[in-house]
């Protein structure tokens, strides 16, 4: 492990985070930390390619690698053992912080034993306070002083990709005000009844123009909703995000969307079911 000393002036830091969209949410004010105390760091984020991509178009991370390819499986079975590469690759950091799954600490260890920086390795949920407080905790051991609390995650989008959302707002024929609505999430226990988002969505007329969006998980209601009714469906993370961006509001259930829609600064109605 480096001396304190070393470890303070980190120039190349890797972070890794699995987890679903909402999770990586929660960690943004932890990559937003490091960026305004280590402006000069080099921060390479291994994540789902999709979510890694919101942060380095956000200017949060230099480099992303997709945890979901073969090479990070020793991350999370770390007895399965490291190839030389994998090993040369995590020397070349002078800092690593893990919140991958580790209750054995087996997996911090391999990567102490690797690596000749300071690894600090955190659960991926906190047992008590807020998801991104306790990411944040990160920082200590790293000898960089604590982000104000409370954390809020941010998510700023250049420009182009704004002014690329706002034409997609006018392609879909909608003008402002628009309130987009997600009535879907990871689980069908913590949805609002779909009816009661089509009411909603016809009494706010004509002081809203509504956009809903749908994914995966609401591909087999989505039809219920009519044709005619601006929708984006399965939209890629970045083009959905560009979109929202631009929307003066959101209503949607607890998910990963809901959490994105807060981050990109759009005041949020979430609605929370009992799960």
């Amino acid at each position: 492990m480096a001396p304190a000393s070393q470890s303070r002036a980190a120039a190349r830091i890797l972070i890794l985070r699995g987890g679903a969209l909402g999770d990586f949410i929660l960690t943004l004010p932890l990559l937003q930390a490091l960026r305004a105390r280590r402006p000069q760091a080099e921060l390479t984020l291994v994540a789902r390619a999709r979510y890694a991509a919101l942060a380095q178009v956000a200017g949060l991370a230099q480099n992303i690698l997709d945890i979901e390819a073969a090479r990070f499986r020793a991350y999370y079975a770390p007895a399965q053992g490291w190839a030389s590469a994998e090993k040369d690759f995590l020397r070349s950091f002078d800092a690593v912080i893990s919140l991958l799954p580790d209750a054995s600490g087996a997996a911090r260890a391999a990567l102490e034993s690797i690596t000749r920086g300071q690894v600090v390795s955190l659960a991926p949920l906190p047992r008590a306070g807020h998801a991104s407080d306790h990411y944040l905790s990160a920082l200590r051991p790293l000898g960089i002083k604590p982000w104000p609390a409370p954390a809020r995650s941010r998510l700023d989008l250049p420009p182009a990709r704004q002014a690329a959302g706002r034409r997609r707002l006018l392609a879909l024929g909608l003008r402002a005000p628009v309130l987009a609505i997600h009535p879907g999430s990871g689980s069908a226990s913590k949805n609002w009844p779909l009816s009661s988002f089509l009411a909603l969505a016809q009494k706010i007329r004509p002081c809203w123009q509504p956009l809903w969006v749908t994914g995966e998980a609401e591909r087999e209601w989505a039809h219920l909703i009519s044709d005619r009714a601006p929708r984006l469906a399965e939209t890629p993370l970045l083009e959905l995000a560009a979109v929202l961006s631009q929307c003066q509001g959101y209503l949607g259930n607890d998910s990963g969307i809901t959490h994105l829609a807060a981050a990109l600064g759009v005041p949020t109605l979430a609605l929370f079911e009992p799960t």
